[in-house]
């Protein structure tokens, strides 16, 4: 508030002693203490009502908030219901590509079975007399000649057949 010094306390204690006189000093120091503590009473209410009042615009704003909350809410609400057009839009698709995918099986499997003959019986040998489907030809490690007499490649491996025979 004020800034009083020592020396400053000391001039005006001085004067008050020469102006007022001994006898009627202690009196006026007791008085002047009364209204300083009265006067710093009514200051801290102040600061008390002051934070009193602080705290509860603070409140009023804190209860502001849930309007606020409602209208994240409200924004929270419209973004699943765009999120759940979407995933149906998407089934909707995924259902459409998969029809599409059994149609195109169906004729694929319907021209494949017109192609095949049709007196029932079981698949015929190829010319050739090999019986192994193309799937397993392609799955296998084993080179495509089955002839015994093929040369395999390696020097090492010809000249242990020969001597093995």
């Amino acid at each position: 508030m004020f800034d009083i010094g020592f020396w400053e306390m000391t001039l005006i204690a001085i004067i008050a002693l020469l102006v007022i006189g001994p006898e009627r000093l202690p009196g006026l120091v007791r008085t002047v203490g009364l209204w300083v503590g009265r006067i710093r009473r009514y200051v801290s209410q102040v600061r008390e009502d002051i934070e009193r009042e602080v705290q509860a615009e603070e409140l009023k704003q804190l209860l502001d908030k849930p309007k606020v909350l409602d209208d994240v809410y409200d924004v929270v609400e419209e973004t699943k219901g765009t999120l759940e057009d979407a995933r149906k839009s998407f089934q909707a698709a995924g259902q459409s590509v998969q029809a599409t995918a059994n149609e195109w099986t169906k004729s694929i499997e319907s021209s494949a079975g017109e192609a095949a003959p049709s007196t029932g019986e079981a698949e015929k040998a190829p010319p050739g007399g090999d019986t192994e489907s193309p799937s397993e030809v392609i799955g296998s490690t084993e080179p495509a000649t089955t002839d015994a007499t093929a040369p395999t490649g390696h020097a090492g491996e010809d000249e242990r057949q020969t001597r093995e025979s």
